[in-house]
């Protein structure tokens, strides 16, 4: 090979999956390559993607010298990406937006960890926060432990902060990260405690989708800090108090938005429907209009569910959501409405199929928090056949949180328990296994349901 061809072909050997043709400069020289057979190409779903076979690569890689300008570019290349793919997800393009991050996933995980292991905080934040919100929207928790990493490595506001200027490793001119957080030093507790808020509001995310009791790490005492704490506690009536000034401290409208949606099941567990039919009320009108389809879906399935809280027919907000054509991976709980639908049309086998396939992907998520909605479609459609199993959930679901406590009272009727509470996964783990055993026996049969 020529020497350019060497050199190109080296510093490939960064890149941990394909790529496109915009991360290379010298495209000539990455179509000799092509055409030598040093670097696949192929047709992919977004245009043409290029690849160093994996011996290729751990070849490469062991003839690359000095792999900072190498590496310089693939974390500039990962910012250009993120950012394009931020901006789909924002939109009604979400689906295209998705499909481009699970391309970019590999990639950009290893951008981050370098990042970290050169502790460039600032970069890895700004490879971060374009994609945050992936983690309550497709369960992706990595983004929680990278948030807490920058915790625990973030003593300096300046070391968080994007631009970052002072950095020599990638080229930040290229691609300015967009601000989420109100920044400088008018801000409640200065630049410092915004950020370490910012991030802890991820951490709490991820904490309470895995039900993890885990204290928040210098939580400061900032909008968005006391929102993180209320939010990762249960505590909605602290949530009511601190979302609105939580709610100024954001300068993205798409990062509010989104804030105001996350604690709406909470807000509903202590009774604010008239708070929670307003917003999210507002929240379906824009993403109607503009997107994410995820957004539009949890917005109508949130307003079906404080319809049920206060007696009204939820039905028209719940198939409504079952329209939206959601991204794949998309956390939902589609198929518990799904499920009721079905028992009440007298399909009680495909009401328990349905339940039992949300629960597995639930349990593989780690998303084991929403296990208080799937119990209460659970003893809706047992509580006749197996009136003892439902009321060893109907305890679950008084100890569980504030939405299951309300549940209890305002949507079961008929049944009665004094079984103790349990965790959201031993709830979960539970309902699997009766769902299975009655699926089980039923075999081909439909049995008549009974009354839901």
């Amino acid at each position: 090979m020529s020497t350019a061809e060497r050199s190109l072909f080296c510093r490939l050997s960064v890149f941990a999956a394909p790529f496109d043709l915009s991360a290379v400069a010298e495209d000539h020289v990455l179509a000799d390559l092509v055409e030598r057979s040093m670097v696949a190409v192929h047709a992919g779903p977004f245009g043409r993607r290029f690849r160093l076979l994996e011996p290729l690569r751990q070849f490469a890689s062991a003839e690359l010298g000095d792999r900072s300008e190498a590496v310089a570019a693939h974390a500039s290349w990962c910012l250009r990406q993120v950012a394009a793919v931020g901006e789909l997800l924002t939109g009604p393009r979400e689906t295209e937006g998705v499909g481009r991050l699970a391309e970019l996933w590999p990639n950009l995980r290893v951008a981050v960890a370098r990042a970290f292991e050169r502790a460039d905080l600032g970069l890895a934040a700004a490879l971060i926060r374009p994609v945050v919100t992936e983690l309550p929207l497709r369960g992706r928790r990595e983004i929680g432990d990278w948030a807490e990493r920058l915790l625990s490595g973030g003593d300096r506001a300046s070391r968080l902060l994007p631009p970052m200027a002072a950095h020599h490793t990638h080229d930040v001119g290229r691609v300015p990260p967009k601000s989420t957080i109100a920044g400088g030093s008018d801000s409640p507790g200065g630049v410092e405690a915004s950020l370490r808020a910012f991030w802890l509001v991820w951490v709490a995310e991820r904490n309470t989708q895995g039900s993890r009791p885990a204290a928040l790490p210098g939580v400061p005492d900032h909008p968005l800090g006391r929102y993180a704490r209320a939010y990762l506690s249960g505590d909605g009536h602290e949530l009511a108090r601190c979302l609105p000034e939580a709610l100024d401290s954001v300068d993205s409208p798409d990062l509010r938005a989104f804030l105001e949606l996350m604690p709406a099941g909470t807000l509903i567990g202590v009774g604010q429907f008239e708070h929670v039919d307003r917003k999210v009320a507002e929240l379906a009108a824009r993403y109607r209009a503009q997107g994410p389809p995820t957004l539009l879906h949890w917005s109508l399935q949130t307003l079906g569910y404080s319809a049920m809280f206060q007696g009204r027919d939820p039905e028209a907000f719940f198939d409504e959501a079952a329209d939206v054509e959601l991204p794949p991976g998309t956390l939902s709980a589609t198929k518990t409405t799904r499920a009721r639908a079905a028992f009440r049309r007298g399909d009680e086998r495909r009401a328990f199929e349905l339940l039992a396939e949300h629960i597995d992907e639930l349990l593989e998520t780690g998303n084991v928090v929403a296990a208080s909605v799937v119990a209460v479609e659970f003893i809706a459609i047992t509580k006749v056949r197996l009136r003892e199993e439902a009321a060893v959930m109907l305890g679950y679901l008084k100890h569980a949180n504030d939405f299951g406590a309300l549940a209890a009272e305002r949507l079961v009727s008929g049944i009665t328990t004094t079984a103790p509470g349990m965790s959201d996964r031993e709830a979960l783990h539970h309902m699997r296994q009766v769902l299975n055993a009655a699926r089980a026996r039923s075999g081909s049969r439909t049995p008549p349901a009974g009354q839901a």
